[in-house]
């Protein structure tokens, strides 16, 4: 679900407070070297920024605050952190990391250049993250050679993310505490007379409070038919509201849908259904198999044209990681965590929303939050 996203993340993302330890992240870059190793890549280049930092936060924990940035990874040796952010942004960048060498990018195509040069030549890059680069800075970094004959490491980088680690889950698990508080929050303001906007505001402050660094939401007043960000003040208020609430604590992001009011019809099949997929989903079974469970148990409702083919996602560093909720060939592995989403009705009538996110373990599913 895509909606708009802060300019200045703010939040505890200092590196002291941090569950996950180094030997975590040291355990994450042996993984990327043996990967590194077997596509003979001297280097690996991995950008984040602001409204999509996961894939960097991953090799770094690192947090850009205005401006993107730049992990350095060489097959030996220590890692380097490039941020194109200045002053004392870059100090608090420092504070969010274990990488200890965290530099300004005072001319980024430069300082690409004298990294790469530093592993030999003909050195041969993995790039991850790069489809999210704005394209005036892709076309700056992509005069440096290594990366224009850079190979993607995109794909194979989330497919070491998927698996989510004990430290990982722990983390994950306390912001569905969170997303609970933001649920509750925006219910009560509802149930008191507020606007759905108003309610809103409502589920941001109590994830603030509870220590969330980025919110972002989109509510429905319309029985679930369309659904638009916070903008300002709106006086509409809607029987149901519904609202999405996305919410990242710690690096990893939570999601799901809340309805507050009187539920219609088609709120109440989307939760049934819900069970039904939910009961498909599990480690070694095929991705496929939840369209279909999905499909049986709709019968005749409709599924909202946000959901089409894809049911959602995995999730963790990213928003939206693997594996895809769709009709592919993946399969489910130990590990996952996924946000699984149900939208069903008509355009006229509306439509009822249900979520769940749920870990897959070995001896079973865990549901770690379900909507109301």
């Amino acid at each position: 679900m895509q909606t708009m996203h802060l300019t200045l993340p703010v939040g505890a993302f200092d590196w002291e407070n941090n569950p996950l330890s180094e030997d975590e992240f040291r355990s994450r870059l042996g993984a990327l070297r043996t990967v590194m190793a077997e596509h003979n890549w001297s280097g690996l280049v991995v950008f984040g920024d602001i409204p999509a930092p996961g894939l960097l936060t991953y090799v770094s924990n690192f947090a850009p605050r205005l401006r993107c940035a730049f992990a350095l990874i060489p097959i030996s040796g220590e890692p380097r952190l490039l941020t194109l952010d200045g002053g004392r942004m870059v100090d608090a960048g420092k504070a969010t990391t274990w990488i200890e060498d965290v530099r300004p990018a005072g001319n980024i195509v430069d300082e690409l250049q004298e990294w790469l040069n530093d592993l030999g030549a003909d050195a041969r890059l993995g790039l991850g993250g790069f489809e999210l680069m704005p394209a005036a800075l892709f076309k700056q970094v992509s005069t440096v050679a290594g990366i224009q004959s850079g190979e993607d490491a995109t794909t194979i980088l989330g497919g070491l993310a998927r698996c989510k680690s004990p430290a990982e889950l722990s983390i994950i698990r306390d912001n569905c505490g969170l997303l609970a508080k933001a649920a509750a929050a925006c219910s009560q303001a509802h149930g008191d007379g507020a606007s759905a906007a108003d309610a809103v505001l409502a589920a941001e402050r109590g994830a603030r409070r509870a220590g969330a660094e980025d919110v972002r939401c989109l509510y429905s007043v319309d029985g679930g038919i369309s659904f638009r960000p916070f903008e300002g003040l709106d006086h509409g208020r809607g029987d149901p509201t519904i609202i999405y609430i996305a919410l990242r604590r710690r690096g990893y992001w939570i999601d799901g849908f809340t309805t507050t009011g009187d539920a219609n019809a088609a709120h109440q099949t989307a939760a049934r259904v819900m069970e039904q997929v939910v009961a498909a989903i599990g480690a070694g079974k095929a991705v496929a198999k939840l369209q279909q469970a999905h499909d049986q148990a709709a019968g005749q409702s409709r599924r909202h044209p946000m959901l089409a083919g894809c049911l959602g996602s995995g999730i963790g560093v990213s928003a939206e990681e693997a594996p895809r909720l769709d009709g592919g060939d993946e399969i489910f592995c130990a590990g996952d965590v996924v946000s699984v989403k149900v939208g069903l009705g008509d355009p006229v009538s509306g439509y009822g929303w249900a979520s769940s996110l749920l870990h897959i373990g070995d001896d079973g599913t865990e549901t770690l939050w379900m909507s109301n």
